[in-house]
């Protein structure tokens, strides 16, 4: 399937080829009128858990697929502007495949942080909360 502003990977599109060990991922979307920039983290899929078969024991685990695909961040004023000139208006590029969830809360923190996107104007970046231990770090 392809979508009309696909993600990319050191330049690459990326659709299926996603690393297996791959639970979620840090991004960049640019503008590519102004130029201002949202950086975030996205999970791959999301974990369901439901109640066991009727004599079981064991609840039932499986994944569902989180939408990353057509995802474009969670800031207000970055989705008004991608309403109002397009999505083909924008870039949407992975920075970093994380294993873990809170791999990508870290890295998404070290790159808003690192970048000064909360103070800078050229950012959408509002906030960044961050509550991460080293033990949910495998790298």
């Amino acid at each position: 399937m392809s979508y009309e502003n696909p993600w990319r990977y050191n330049d690459e599109i990326v659709d299926e080829n996603v690393p297996e060990d791959a639970v979620s991922f840090v991004y960049r979307i640019t503008n590519l009128i102004s130029g201002r920039q949202y950086l975030g983290k996205k999970t791959l899929s999301f974990k369901k858990t439901r109640a066991p078969l009727k004599g079981k024991k064991r609840k039932r685990k499986s994944y569902t697929d989180s939408g990353w695909r057509e995802y474009y961040g969670s800031n207000l004023e970055l989705n008004e502007e991608r309403t109002l000139i397009g999505n083909h208006n924008f870039k949407r590029e992975i920075l970093r495949f994380c294993k873990t969830k809170g791999e990508a809360s870290y890295y998404e923190a070290k790159y808003i942080f690192g970048e000064d996107a909360i103070i800078k104007e050229t950012y959408y970046n509002e906030w960044c909360s961050l509550k991460v231990s080293k033990s949910h770090i495998r790298l």
